[in-house]
């Protein structure tokens, strides 16, 4: 698997607005936002031009012992306003240098990196006791979003989301465990269907839409959740858990082009623009 490498994107003119694995992000000329190539994001621009700069993750590792979260924040310190304008300024003269200099400028322009993302780690360090709330809201939106796949499980969200097992169950254990949470969510989803009065898909079609692997399967879990099977529900419109509100049901599938950022093993800079209505995606 290829090393995935850290973005860094000053925007020279335009604006760019779209979402970094779950985090909105806006932002405009002289602004600067970091990326992670490892990780989905998606944008879309005005006619711009930017300066990118990727890095490696070895190169920061060198300069930093743990490396923050930067994937879709938009950098607000001085630092990183300094970082910018260096980087508009490098484009500029980058033509005309000789290879010692750029090794030079390599080094310098690392080093004001690893001062811009200091501004990062304290916040991480400030919000290190909501973590487990920010990793359930994320986990929680991914589980709605496939409660299709039949393998929707603590290994595979893990994998998916690039969390640790351990993590996981830290910050799911407070509210019963991740599992418990994957399975309120189906059985959920499942009570609304049932109660819509325009929907009339068999106990089966809903218990396959919902990633059970049998129609009993699904029967006994509900049964064990609301006090009463899926057919009683539907005919009786109640269970024995009272709701606490309509609960809305939203399937989508993703349309979004797929495309790819190829990492580069050595730090690299690309000057893009102008670039019309163009939709990126790093994945």
């Amino acid at each position: 698997m290829d090393e995935a490498n850290q973005v860094f994107v000053v925007f020279a003119e335009g604006r760019w607005a779209g979402e970094a694995d779950g985090r909105p992000f806006d932002f405009g000329d002289g602004e600067l936002i970091g990326l992670d190539t490892g990780r989905p994001s998606v944008g879309l621009s005005t006619n711009s031009r930017w300066i990118m700069i990727n890095v490696p993750q070895r190169a920061l590792a060198k300069l930093m012992p743990s490396i923050p979260d930067i994937h879709g924040h938009v950098f607000r310190s001085a630092s990183a306003a300094f970082l910018a304008d260096h980087m508009i300024a490098m484009a500029r003269h980058l033509p005309r240098m000789q290879v010692d200099e750029t090794e030079r400028i390599t080094r310098a322009t690392l080093s004001l990196i690893a001062s811009a993302l200091d501004e990062l780690t304290f916040r991480t360090k400030t919000n290190e006791a909501f973590a487990p709330s920010a990793i359930r809201r994320r986990v929680e939106r991914h589980i709605q979003q496939n409660l299709a796949a039949t393998d929707l499980s603590p290994k595979s969200i893990s994998e998916k989301l690039g969390i640790t097992r351990s993590t996981l169950y830290r910050a799911f254990s407070p509210i019963g465990g991740i599992a418990a949470v994957i399975s309120e969510h189906r059985l959920d989803t499942a009570r609304a269907i049932l109660f819509h009065p325009e929907d009339h898909r068999s106990i089966s079609e809903i218990a396959n839409l919902l990633g059970y692997r049998s129609t009993a399967t699904f029967s006994k879990a509900f049964n064990r959740r609301f006090g009463c099977y899926p057919r009683v529900a539907r005919a009786t419109g109640t269970t024995r858990e009272r709701m606490g509100g309509r609960l809305l049901f939203h399937f989508w599938e993703d349309v979004l082009t797929k495309s790819c950022v190829d990492a580069d093993d050595r730090a690299a800079i690309e000057i893009w623009g102008p670039n019309p209505k163009r939709v990126d995606r790093f994945q």
